[in-house]
Formats: C-alpha cells, structure tokens, sequence
C-alpha cells in the first residue's frame, strides 16, 4: 500500500500490472528479492535463481516448491530439473501423468493428492478425511501423519489393482507421505504467487519507490 501511495498508483493500476514483464523475471532470475513476498529468505532466493522463473504459473509453483511437503519428497529438485530439461519427465501410470501433466510429473499441490485419490476410488467420506490430514500442514496437528500411513494399505491395494509399477507405487508412497508436512493447495500458491509476482515487478521496475515503502514499514 506504501509503494502505491509512493507512485500515486490506486488498487486499480497495481491489478494492470502485466504477467510477461522481462525485468520482473530477470529478477527472479537473480534471486535479487529483497522485500518480495514469500521469496525473501535465503533458501528462496536460491530457490529463485534456481528455478529461473519464466512465467507466473512458475511464480505461483515456487509457492509450493519451497515448502516441506515438496522439498522432503524430492520434488522441489525434480521439478527444477525437468523445466529446465536436465531430466526427463517419467513415464507414469496414466493416474499419475494426467494429475501432474502441467506440474512436471510432481504432486506439488494439496489437491492433486485428493485428485490422485478420487481416480483410485475413494469414496467422499474417507476424501474429507484425507484432506483434513493434508490440509493440516503439520505431521503433528490432528496425527496427520498416522491418518495418511493408515490409508497405505489401501492405497497400495488400489495402485496394484489399476496395475500400477511398482516405482510408481514408490513414487505415489512418497509425495502423499510429503504432505504430512508443510504443503500448499494450488489456490493458496496462485494467490501467494501473484502477490509476490507484484512485488517483484515493483522492485524491479520503481526500485526507489518500492524500497522506500520497505523502510518506511520496517520503521
């Protein structure tokens, strides 16, 4: 509010504020994001020059890719990866690669998890229960944790049924077992991401007068 009062800017201006903007991306790009929501600390600056975002649908996936859920699973790394071509994306069962088709083969939000189970059969009420776990963001709040490794069983049976590999099977266990941590639902990432996709085009782009908000807070 402090930078658009600074640039004389109302809620209006900052809403037109475009989503191809090269200096807001070369500055991601540079992790040079002091002051810019969600991506300030160290491990999302390198996170950021990692990831070298080139669209707000990147922006809005750092959200999520910098959290435990992601991180803890290997997902975070494999994402990185595979947008930027140093690995492929695996062939998974059909389950698997329509859910993550537009995530890199990764399960990086809560509800591909929850879409991931409905395709396998589970039925409304065990859903909500599921979700609840996931939602919960802490393997300790709720026993989140307990309640995801006591539908393995189930979600084993399921996979084999569908005739799924067994490295698929793997790869399913463990990205549901990262959301007993700290994970974002794709919702939460998109408004998280277009937030800090603001602030990095103010920083970028009205540098004095956004730094100048910084200080003005900090103060």
């Amino acid at each position: 509010r402090q930078t658009l009062a600074n640039l004389g800017w109302t809620q209006q201006d900052l809403e037109r504020i475009p989503f191809n903007d090269a200096n807001t991306y070369k500055l991601f790009k540079k992790g040079d994001t002091d002051g810019v929501f969600q991506l300030e600390g160290n491990s999302s600056k390198w996170g950021c020059r990692d990831l070298k975002p080139t669209s707000i649908k990147d922006v809005v996936a750092a959200m999520a890719l910098f959290r435990p859920a992601a991180m803890r699973s290997g997902g975070t790394r494999a994402f990185v990866n595979r947008k930027h071509r140093r690995e492929p994306v695996p062939e998974r069962h059909q389950i698997i690669s329509k859910v993550t088709k537009d995530t890199h083969g990764v399960v990086l939000y809560q509800e591909q998890v929850i879409d991931i189970l409905r395709a396998l059969g589970m039925d409304a009420d065990n859903l909500t229960k599921f979700l609840k776990a996931v939602k919960a963001s802490n393997a300790a709040i709720g026993k989140a944790a307990e309640v995801i490794a006591g539908y393995q069983s189930w979600i084993d049976q399921r996979c084999t049924e569908e005739g799924m590999s067994g490295p698929d099977r793997k790869f399913l266990n463990e990205a549901i077992a990262g959301f007993a941590e700290y994970g974002f639902n794709r919702a939460h990432a998109s408004v998280y991401g277009i937030t800090a996709y603001r602030c990095g085009y103010l920083s970028a782009n009205h540098p004095l007068e956004f730094h100048a908000a910084l200080l003005s807070v900090a103060a």
